[in-house]
C-alpha cells in the first residue's frame, strides 16, 4: 500500500483495494471483539459472545470504513503514515457502529435473518436455555448492542490520532441523526402511505442512513486531514444524494429480492418506502385505494403481499426510483467539482466515489 503521506497527481490517484483494507478491518474487528471476550469470558457467557463475533464477522460490504480509509489515503494528512493502525482503528469503529445499529434495527423490525443468517436476536435465543428464550434473546441482544456502540467510541479515543476527540464529536452528532431517523423510520410506519409524504420519508433516509453512510466516514477523513470548515461542508454536500442514492437502491435490491423468492421484507414489515410512495402517487385512483388499503393493514395473507407486489409493478415505480438513483449519483459527481475543493482532491473523490458505487451495485 502507497504510503498515505505520497502526494499523487490527481490523474494518478487510484484507492488502495478494497480488499485490502476491508482484510485490516475484519482482522481489526476479531481482536476488539477478543478482548471483550478475555475481560469478561466464562462457561455462561461463551456461547454468547461466539454468536456475537460470528455476526459481526459475517461478510459483509464495509462501505463506512472502506469510505474512510480510501477517503484519509486520498486526503493524505502529512505525518500519517505512521498513524495507519490508529486509522484502521477508527474505521473499525464505523463498522461496530454499524453493527450496533442493525442489531437494534433487526429487533425492532423482528426480523429473522441478517445477511442471510440469523439476526442476533435470533442466534442469541438458540443459545439460550432458560424457560423464556425469546425474552432473553431480546434483552442481551439490546445489551450486547449498546456494548458495541461503547466499543466503536472506544476505538477512536484509544488512538494516537491528534484530533481523536473531535472525531468523537463528530461522529455522536451523526449518531443522534441516526436514532432520530429510526424514531422517523417507526412512526412513519405506523401510518398509512397516504399520509406520509416524500419529504418525510427522503428526511428519514437522510438521517437513518445517509449521513452515517457516507457523509461520516468522509468528514472524519477530512477533519484527520485537516480541511478548513468549507472543505468540510462540501464534503457532506458530496454525500448527501450519494446517501440517499444508497438507500433507494437498498430498497429497490430489496423489493427485486422479494419478487424472486417470495415477499419483500419491507412489505411484511410495514416500511413505507420512496418505492412505496411513488407507486401509490402513479396508480390510478383504484388501484392507488387497493395499495392504500394493502399497505396500512396490519396483519396480510401472502397472497395480499403478493398483490401489493403487483401494483408496484404496475406503477412503474421502480423504472421512476432507478432513474432517481442515477440522477442522484450524478448530483454527487458534480458536487465533487465544486471550486471549493482542490483539483487533487476533486480527481481523487471521483474515483474513490466510482469504486464504492461499483461495489453497491455489485452486492
Amino acid at each position: 500500500m502507497a504510503p498515505l503521506t505520497q502526494r499523487l497527481p490527481a490523474e494518478n490517484f487510484t484507492p488502495t483495494h478494497p480488499q485490502v483494507f476491508r482484510r485490516l478491518v475484519d482482522d481489526q474487528l476479531v481482536r476488539k471483539l477478543a478482548g471483550l471476550t478475555q475481560l469478561y469470558g466464562g462457561e455462561r457467557l461463551d456461547l454468547f459472545h461466539e454468536a456475537l463475533l460470528e455476526y459481526v464477522r459475517r461478510p459483509g460490504k464495509r462501505i463506512r470504513p472502506l469510505l474512510f480509509l480510501q477517503a484519509t489515503e486520498l486526503f493524505q494528512p502529512a505525518g500519517s503514515a505512521h498513524l495507519l493502525d490508529d486509522l484502521v482503528s477508527v474505521a473499525t469503529g464505523l463498522e461496530l457502529l454499524h453493527a450496533f445499529v442493525l442489531i437494534h434495527d433487526d429487533l425492532i423490525d423482528s426480523s429473522d435473518l441478517r445477511r442471510a443468517l440469523p439476526s442476533l436476536h435470533r442466534s442469541l435465543e438458540d443459545r439460550s436455555e432458560g424457560n423464556q428464550p425469546v425474552r432473553t434473546g431480546s434483552n442481551l441482544t439490546i445489551v450486547f448492542g449498546d456494548l458495541l456502540f461503547a466499543l466503536a467510541q472506544k476505538c477512536i479515543i484509544d488512538t494516537r490520532i491528534p484530533v481523536r476527540a473531535t472525531l468523537l464529536s463528530k461522529l455522536l452528532e451523526y449518531v443522534f441523526d441516526t436514532g432520530y431517523g429510526e424514531i422517523a423510520d417507526i412512526l412513519l410506519g405506523d401510518n398509512c402511505i397516504s399520509r406520509v409524504s416524500v419529504r418525510e420519508i427522503k428526511w428519514m433516509y437522510h438521517c437513518k442512513t445517509a449521513r452515517y453512510t457516507f457523509e461520516c466516514p468522509l468528514v472524519l477523513a477530512g477533519i484527520i486531514a485537516g480541511l478548513t470548515e468549507m472543505e468540510l461542508r462540501q464534503l457532506a454536500a458530496v454525500a448527501q444524494p450519494a446517501g440517499l442514492a444508497f438507500q433507494i437502491q437498498n430498497d429497490l435490491k430489496e423489493f427485486v429480492r422479494g419478487v424472486q423468492n417470495g415477499v419483500s421484507d419491507d412489505l411484511v414489515e410495514g416500511k413505507k418506502t420512496l418505492l412505496l410512495r411513488t407507486a401509490y402517487d402513479r396508480l390510478g385512483p383504484e388501484d392507488r385505494m387497493r395499495l392504500r388499503n394493502l399497505s396500512g393493514q396490519k396483519s396480510r395473507t401472502a397472497s395480499e403481499l403478493r398483490h401489493l407486489q403487483r401494483l408496484i409493478l404496475k406503477s412503474g415505480a421502480v423504472a421512476e426510483q432507478e432513474a432517481l438513483v442515477e440522477a442522484l449519483f450524478q448530483q454527487t459527481f458534480l458536487a465533487v467539482e465544486s471550486p471549493m475543493l482542490a483539483p487533487e482532491i476533486q480527481a481523487g473523490l471521483h474515483n474513490l466515489l466510482q469504486t464504492i458505487r461499483r461495489l453497491i451495485q455489485a452486492s
